[in-house]
């Protein structure tokens, strides 16, 4: 009896398997741009402090945030919102927005409590600075597997092609292909529904010329009641 081998799981979903290399990964990386921004800000603003020690004390907050932040989204809000909103755990324009979302309000609110500052604007602040990054983040990530894609085309094509200057010899029958229909992204989708429901639509010069012409009916009908209407009262008053 031949066992079924397990379904392959998408791009993008985190298991437990690499789920503290991404919190390690994601954490040194965070560091290392505290360090980067706290020795840049420290030049800028020519601060008496050392760059050095400027960028050690950057270095040692972010990654103390970042580490925290990257282990509960990995280890607590990954699974929870995965039944809720599993479109967040594949590779796309919503990846880890969710989690990213509560792991930045559960650390804004440790930050607050820690700093003892107000804790409702730190959870909405942290969440929506959270937020935001992994947007940009999604977006950048999107993009550069998007140029990944087309240069790896195009390199393809490129070795496809015949050595030789002659041109290639053409089919004598063309082919028929079947055309491909693909299915409209979320931003297409979007689009499609803007223009849709918008207030603002587009139309021909015989659409508009057509509506014209039919406002133009309407305002000779409402004249037309209102000369009936004025006659009436004068005839009304002339009997009077």
């Amino acid at each position: 009896m031949v066992e079924s081998k397990p379904s392959a799981k998408p791009l993008g979903f985190y298991t437990k398997e690499n789920a503290a290399l991404n919190v390690l990964r994601n954490t040194a990386i965070t560091g290392a741009l505290g360090g980067v921004t706290g020795t840049v800000v420290s030049v800028l603003r020519a601060s008496p402090i050392q760059p050095a020690i400027a960028a050690y004390r950057m270095v040692k907050g972010w990654s103390a945030f970042s580490f925290g932040f990257f282990a509960i989204r990995e280890y607590i809000m990954q699974p929870l919102t995965a039944p809720v909103w599993p479109m967040c755990q594949q590779l796309g324009h919503a990846e880890n927005i969710a989690p990213s979302f509560f792991s930045g309000a559960v650390m804004g609110m440790f930050s607050a409590l820690w700093l003892r500052r107000p804790v409702v604007p730190g959870i909405f602040t942290m969440s929506g600075i959270c937020t935001a990054i992994q947007l940009v983040f999604n977006e950048f990530k999107l993009g550069l597997l998007r140029f990944m894609d087309e240069s790896g085309t195009i390199e393809d094509e490129s070795a496809k092609q015949p050595s030789s200057s002659l041109p290639a010899r053409q089919p004598l029958m063309p082919e028929h292909s079947e055309p491909t229909t693909s299915k409209p992204t979320l931003y297409e989708q979007a689009q499609l529904a803007m223009k849709k429901y918008s207030p603002i639509q587009s139309i021909s010069d015989d659409e508009y010329r057509a509506r014209l012409l039919e406002r133009q009916r309407e305002i000779d009908a409402q004249l037309r009641l209102i000369e009936e209407e004025l006659y009436e009262r004068r005839r009304a008053m002339s009997i009077a």
